[in-house]
């Protein structure tokens, strides 16, 4: 939990600092999940399955807390956390389509 909270701000640090775009951003982590999926794919099934809940979680709670009482959470955050989100299941789609069609 604490790697997982350590690589998000890693994340919106580098988010901020290199003005990376979310596309950018995107690409990048699908890439690392590919990379994983590519090595080692029981470990990715099992990380992508609780990264992705995780992400998701945590993700619901900001938005309801958000709604209840507005913060100052900057909207980065949530774009952050979508496109985190939608990189697991992009490369997990990939990977899918990939080891399909090599049967």
């Amino acid at each position: 939990m604490i790697i997982e909270i350590s690589i998000e701000v890693f994340i919106l640090t580098m988010f901020k600092t290199f003005k990376i775009t979310l596309v950018e951003l995107i690409l990048l982590q699908t890439a690392v999940w590919l990379m994983l999926w590519l090595s080692s794919e029981w470990v990715a099934r099992f990380l992508a399955i609780g990264v992705g809940s995780i992400l998701f979680s945590v993700l619901v709670i900001s938005a309801i807390a958000e709604v209840i009482e507005r913060s100052k959470v900057p909207a980065s955050y949530f774009r952050v956390m979508i496109a985190s989100i939608f990189s697991v299941l992009i490369a997990w789609s990939v990977y899918e389509f990939i080891s399909a069609s090599s049967l």
